[in-house]
């Protein structure tokens, strides 16, 4: 079982090996910086400069788009290209009234437009507006007219208009409506055709939540693609996202409450962090208000992230989405005998009747889970890896005979191998633009340090036999509980506390921490993960300690780095270049902290 295990490993990393190869062709590295125009007008006003002049000097700093919303009911009124009147506060009738039952309560409404015309005709509908009089655009609404002078209508056509002269593109935005059907959102979107992408506008997106397919279909039939909000709480975002396919951009952006508590160091910083560690294309900039003159600041601003982004290889561009790539199926039969085969080489401690219904069971989900459910089979497959792989490192570890360096150093191998293999069971387009994600990331970051703590201080790790394993536990649950047991237990439940709700991008950690990780971040291309550098110096002293108490204490939490370096391959949105970057100074630096920390332990522990 355990030659057949080997096998099994070494061709689940071939094949990992070659969906690799295809995901590094596959990822392109272009941007495109969205201005907010809103944001942009305003500046305009502040420093008395006109908006032509605002978005020029934006655009030759780096912009390359700016997002755009439809006007307002109440825009249209004030600009007077809308009349509106109600059948309660007017007094003299207009004209176009004179001939018309006016009811209390209703709205009457006039173009003065044909841009305006031309959308009322294609949104009151849906609104339960009346066509009265088709000659005259006279419309009939029972709706406040409060509430109506808030109701988004369509694109204005003069900002549109100056983007296109400015050569900028153009990201559009509409906010929901319940009361919108098909027709009013097929007008809406039909209206963006030619735009780089969609952006919701609110906190529900357009079509939530009884018309996200038709909101699909149209965005395909304009080839408008959806512009996906990182760490946004949009209603129905993620569903139309499922829903629209391949034809999504990623976009980020900083919260103005957020970016208003930021420096411009700390902004710029962020910004380009997620295109070059999380592949987000499409990155949405505001003004900053911490200067007093607001447009160079700005200008600067834009210029330093550009200029950040091309010393990084990355060029700037009119971001499309890419064509959906996803691994075959045969390779991914391939890849899945990766998990397989660790799992058979740990489990030649079972005795043989279970050793052989695991290889059963995993054969049945191997075959068959990917012929009912491919993206589920990714998943599991994926978490099966995450799991197992670092067991296996610090098993293989603990088997060689050599010094603690070289033991973690191999420990490490095996779970940036592990991590390979995960990133190539998550390789299709679902997972790279985070429309699916990897399932089970609590389990994944918990299992593996428990089973290696178990092993650590069973029988099994001084390389006893399952029947030594099985004596083992009978003795402890034969053992009263005692005050100390449950003071351990307790001390253990908060340890396992504290390291979930850390295993985010910041959790908790301490002001001197962000500190050092933005220091990092400046002194690497891809930051090694804090708790590699914490942990494989644990795992060093594990490995090059004698037998103990301490020692078995130590191998779970150095396992935590084997985890860690797994878990980066998880993140199948971020470049797998940066994940094998980051996975590498993680272990190099981790290697070198835990030579100095063995060495420094030694001289302790020799003078006591």
């Amino acid at each position: 079982m355990r030659r057949l295990g080997f096998v099994l490993l070494i061709l689940g990393l071939l094949g990992s090996l070659i969906v690799s190869w295809q995901r590094l062709a596959w990822e392109e590295k272009s941007y495109s910086l969205v201005y907010d125009y809103a944001e942009a007008l305003n500046m305009a006003r502040l420093t008395d400069t006109s908006i032509h002049q605002v978005l020029r000097s934006l655009k030759e700093a780096g912009v390359t788009a700016v997002a755009i919303s439809h006007y307002t009911a109440g825009q249209a009124v004030r600009q007077g290209r809308l009349l509106v009147f109600d059948g309660i506060s007017f007094g003299e009738l207009p004209q176009q009234l004179r001939g018309v039952a006016v009811k209390p309560g209703k709205l009457y409404i006039i173009p003065k437009s044909q841009a305006v015309s031309q959308d009322l005709k294609g949104l009151l509908p849906s609104l339960g507006g009346k066509l009265l009089d088709r000659e005259q655009n006279l419309w009939e609404l029972s709706e406040s007219l409060e509430r109506f002078l808030e109701q988004p209508l369509g694109l204005p056509e003069d900002k549109l208009s100056l983007a296109k002269s400015l050569n900028l593109g153009v990201v559009v935005r509409f906010k929901n409506h319940p009361a919108f059907g098909r027709e009013a959102i097929a007008y809406l979107i039909s209206s963006g055709q030619g735009a780089q992408a969609f952006l919701p506008e609110g906190d529900k997106i357009l079509g939530y939540p009884r018309h996200l397919h038709t909101v699909a279909e149209e965005l395909a039939a304009c080839s408008l693609p959806l512009a996906m909000v990182e760490f946004a709480n949009i209603k129905g975002q993620e569903s139309l996202a499922r829903a629209a396919g391949p034809n999504i951009l990623r976009l980020h952006s900083i919260p103005a409450e957020e970016l208003s508590t930021m420096t411009p160091e700390r902004a710029r910083e962020r910004l380009v962090r997620a295109r070059a560690e999380r592949s987000i294309p499409l990155l949405y900039l505001r003004p900053l208000f911490t200067g007093e003159d607001l447009l160079a600041e700005n200008t600067a601003f834009v210029a330093g992230v550009r200029e950040k982004l091309e010393a990084l290889g990355f060029s700037a561009a009119s971001v499309r989405p890419r064509a959906p790539w996803s691994s075959s199926l045969g390779l991914f039969w391939l890849a899945a005998l990766g998990p397989v085969g660790a799992c058979l080489i740990l489990a030649q401690k079972l005795p043989r009747a279970l050793q052989r219904l695991l290889l059963l069971l995993l054969a049945i989900a191997w075959l068959g889970l990917p012929l009912l459910h491919l993206l589920r089979a990714r998943q599991l497959f994926a978490l099966l890896a995450a799991v197992v792989f670092p067991v296996l490192g610090v098993v293989v570890g603990k088997k060689l005979t050599a010094s603690g360096q070289v033991k973690a150093a191999a420990a490490g191998l095996v779970a940036l191998a592990g991590g390979v293999v995960v990133s190539a069971l998550l390789g299709s387009w679902q997972f790279a633009l985070a429309v699916w994600r990897f399932a089970g990331v609590k389990v994944a970051f918990l299992l593996p340090v428990g089973l290696v703590g178990l092993w650590a201080i069973s029988p099994l790790g001084e390389g006893g036999s399952w029947d030594d394993f099985k004596k083992w536990c009978e003795r402890q649950l034969a053992e009263p509980l005692r005050v100390w047991h449950v003071l351990l237990g307790l001390l253990l439940l908060l340890v396992l506390f504290v390291y979930i709700l850390r295993s985010g991008n910041t959790g908790l950690a301490a002001p001197w921490e962000r500190a050092a990780r933005e220091f990092l971040e400046r002194t690497f291309r891809y930051r090694p993960r804090t708790k590699e550098l914490l942990c494989y110096p644990l795992l060093v002293l594990a490995f090059a300690g004698k037998p103990s108490l301490w020692q078995r204490l130590l191998l779970p939490l150095g396992t935590i780095a084997l985890v860690s370096t797994v878990n980066t391959f998880a993140h199948a949105h971020s470049p797998l270049a940066a994940g094998l970057v980051r996975s590498f100074w993680g272990i190099l630096l981790g290697l070198v902290f835990g030579s100095l920390l063995n060495f420094l332990v030694g001289k302790v522990t020799r003078r006591g």
